[in-house]
């Protein structure tokens, strides 16, 4: 009986599609949004690189240091 309890609790966290989470299952809409939240990530130190590139050295060294 726990056997079989354990496995139903471990398909409804992890595999049973909700549709609150846009169909994803609990394990897979957490991917996704960790996938999203890294690209989001990436953009903003691409942003941050761009900025630091126009300016003056020690401008860069005051911001780094903030």
């Amino acid at each position: 009986m726990k056997i079989m309890l354990a496995d139903y609790v471990n398909w409804f966290n992890n595999f049973r599609i909700y549709s609150t989470l846009g169909y994803f299952s609990p394990k897979d809409y957490k991917l996704h949004n960790l996938k999203k939240l890294s690209n989001l990530v990436l953009i903003i130190q691409l942003e941050k690189e761009k900025i630091f590139q126009n300016m003056p050295y020690n401008d860069i060294i005051d911001v780094k240091m903030r």
